[in-house]
């Protein structure tokens, strides 16, 4: 019996070997704005 398995690349938009500036943006697409809460001081 053969196995042919690929290397994981990445997981959803993230990527290995993206710049900085990319990941970042992946990241905040994957944020789920309406959990962040804001207080007011």
């Amino acid at each position: 019996m053969d196995f042919d398995l690929a290397s994981p690349t990445g997981v959803g938009p993230l990527r290995i070997g993206m710049t900085r500036h990319a990941a970042n943006t992946a990241l905040d697409s994957l944020r789920d704005l309406s959990t962040v809460v804001q207080e007011s001081s």
